[in-house]
């Protein structure tokens, strides 16, 4: 798949749902089976499409992508960035306190 049809429809995706952007599982999931021809695999043939045969797009590219989109977009962020830029942000400042 090219980068430009799977950025493409991650933001249609994100954009659609914004549920999608707090949990990068579900958004792949999403993706591999909106890219599936046929839905009534065995977990088998789905593993070996993903995995052998690369049918469908990486996991942690479909997860780049969804990071790039949400930093350049601040729109398609979803509903914990703000909780968990919060607790980066204390985690940095407890580590910083102790190293000094």
């Amino acid at each position: 798949m090219k980068v430009n049809s799977l950025k493409t429809k991650v933001s249609n995706i994100l954009q659609e749902d914004i549920a999608y952007a707090d949990d990068d599982q579900r958004l792949v999931a999403r993706i591999i089976w909106d890219s599936m021809n046929n839905h009534d695999i065995s977990a088998k043939e789905l593993l070996q499409n993903m995995f052998i045969y690369k049918k469908y797009p990486k996991p942690k590219s479909i997860e780049r992508c969804s990071r790039l989109l949400q930093e350049k977009y601040p729109g398609l962020r979803g509903k914990n960035w703000v909780q968990r830029q919060k607790k980066s942000e204390q985690a940095k400042n407890n580590i910083n306190k102790r190293l000094i």
